[in-house]
């Protein structure tokens, strides 16, 4: 749908994927290496989102009060039958759904905004 409409179009997931990668990794190449493949928002469109939402008047904080929440943890143990004990990947990934308010207007507006602002 996205790619159809780019302009008219933003996706949560694949912008939220782009400022994800951009945030832990910081790099152009991978951010346009997803883009191109059809996984996320351009590495262009993700300093356009991240100038919006600094100048952005929203308040678009996490909040969990009065909503159900879910604290999900798991760990994996890979080729843990190695006779030395290297070349083994222990893991841990823990996640918090939150149920979604209805009605939620919070959303960042999409502007033209210098990098002086």
């Amino acid at each position: 749908m996205q790619a159809s409409r780019p302009r008219l179009l933003l996706c949560p997931l694949q912008i939220g994927l782009a400022v994800q990668m951009h945030h832990c990794f910081d790099s152009k190449f991978l951010i346009d290496t997803l883009y191109s493949l059809g996984f996320c928002s351009s590495y262009k469109e993700v300093l356009t989102h991240e100038m919006n939402a600094s100048v952005s008047e929203n308040n678009v904080a996490f909040q969990v009060d009065g909503h159900f929440t879910q604290y999900v943890a798991d760990n994996l143990d890979h080729n843990t039958a190695t006779l030395d004990g290297c070349n083994t990947c222990h893991g841990m990934g823990m996640i918090t759904p939150v149920a979604p308010t209805i009605g939620n207007t919070d959303r960042i507006s999409r502007t033209d905004v210098k990098p002086e602002e």
